[in-house]
């Protein structure tokens, strides 16, 4: 059977798993290849904004910081990283604790983009 519907493929797919028929990665090629360009479009729109969030916060923790504001922010997200992050990486919004701190700043951009700049041209870059 030829599923070019992604909905149909996807009840398919939902079927398939509570059966476990074996034909579920051919399900899942159909269901990548129907998928429209305007969902993908969709994607690349989310992940540049969740991009600008992240520098908008770089930015943010910077100015909160003395200079040279490059080698201050790496240093200021490595020691969050290493503690507090590990706490408040599972919260959905910002914790109350961070609110007014660099670390605020530091919490919002590791959660808007999946990647941060490690390198200390990068974080000038952002915040010029």
């Amino acid at each position: 059977m030829l599923v070019t519907d992604p909905y149909q493929a996807a009840s398919l797919l939902h079927d398939s798993l509570a059966g476990g028929d074996p034909e579920l990665l051919r399900l899942l090629a159909v269901m990548e290849a129907a998928l429209p360009a305007r969902r993908r479009e969709a994607d690349r729109r989310a992940s540049a904004m969740g991009l600008a969030n992240r520098d908008r916060a770089i930015r943010a923790a910077a100015a909160m910081l003395p200079e040279p504001r490059g080698q201050a922010v790496i240093a200021a997200v490595d020691r969050y990283r290493r503690t507090g992050w590990q706490r408040d990486r599972l919260e959905t919004e910002l914790p109350v604790h961070l609110a007014g701190t660099v670390e605020a700043h530091l919490w919002v951009a590791l959660r808007a983009y999946p990647r941060f700049p490690t390198s200390e041209r990068m974080i000038r870059k952002i915040i010029r």
